[in-house]
């Protein structure tokens, strides 16, 4: 009679228990699609507090679960609450095993510090740059064709992104905030010309500083070699196998090109870039091993004019 009744019990409350063991981290065995599969569980910041931080953030959040689909280990997310996105701060999280992967932009200084994944998110399109200028200085750029011309205006960046050393490094005079909302104030009231942005952000900061009077510069790209990667902490090389292993079998499948596609092909369109005159610059803080040779990683415009 007991025998029964302890079959009964253990299937009854089995699934109930499953949590308690995910909590404690014991990593159940689950099987799926014919072989098993131990659950990891996975931390990443989850901001549900600013509205265009929670869209932008959507992007990576997506890949985690591509990259988890396509891992031999079932890869289960768990949303961390994170208000505060300065580099720093989440680079100090990822550290302390507060967050487990986190999506970074790149430099030396960081892949010192923790251990990137060296896909470049945006297949490097966060280093082609548009420039946030006032509505009142539309033609500003107009006629600009070298990086001696365009550098006469100076630019505004947060004091912690690596866009800043880059642009200081080509001769760029660059005024900085802490606060990532008060660049745009800052622009607004004249503290520096113009605002250089992504073309993955750009527009979206726009509507969400719509009050200010600030428009797209229609003349300049300026572009320097730069990733976004995933980072976790430097002891956590299994977790950076996984997540590689996932996202190179996403790029092989095609799944990681679609994504990339439903984000941002709207936003490359509008950009229209080959009716544009394109400023090269150095990054000399790119990693000596940033996969550049690898070209079917990287976003390249179909035919520009460049300028050296």
């Amino acid at each position: 009679m007991l025998q029964p009744l302890y079959r009964f019990y253990c299937k009854a409350f089995w699934p109930l228990l499953l949590p308690v063991y995910v909590v404690w981290g014991l990593e159940p065995v689950i099987a799926s699609q014919g072989q098993e599969k131990r659950a990891i569980f996975v931390k990443y910041a989850n901001n549900q507090e600013d509205d265009y931080f929670k869209v932008r953030d959507q992007y990576f959040i997506d890949l985690l679960n591509l990259a988890a689909k396509y891992s031999d280990v079932k890869i289960s997310l768990v949303p961390a609450r994170m208000t505060n996105q300065v580099e720093s701060r989440v680079v100090l999280s990822v550290e302390k095993g507060e967050l487990d992967v986190h999506w970074l932009h790149t430099n030396a200084h960081l892949e010192s510090e923790l251990l990137p994944i060296r896909i470049p998110l945006y297949k490097g399109l966060i280093g082609w740059r548009l420039m946030l200028i006032r509505q009142e200085d539309r033609d500003l750029l107009k006629g600009i064709a070298s990086v001696d011309a365009l550098r006469q205006f100076p630019v505004l960046q947060s004091f912690d992104w690596p866009d800043t050393p880059i642009l200081k490094a080509s001769g760029f005079e660059v005024e900085s905030s802490v606060d990532f909302r008060s660049l745009f104030r800052m622009l607004r009231y004249g503290r520096a010309d113009m605002f250089p942005r992504s073309i993955v952000e750009i527009w979206g900061e726009l509507d969400d500083q719509s009050g200010l009077d600030l428009m797209v510069d229609p003349y300049v790209t300026l572009h320097y070699p730069t990733a976004y990667y995933f980072f976790v902490a430097k002891g956590n090389k299994k977790l950076r196998d996984l997540l590689a292993q996932g996202l190179t079998r996403a790029i092989e499948s095609g799944d990681f090109e679609q994504h990339f596609q439903k984000h941002f092909s709207a936003v490359i369109k509008k950009a229209k870039l080959t009716e544009r005159t394109l400023i090269s610059i150095k990054n000399p803080n790119l990693p000596a091993l940033t996969p550049l040779d690898k070209k079917h990683l990287w976003f390249i415009p179909e035919k520009s004019t460049v300028k050296p």
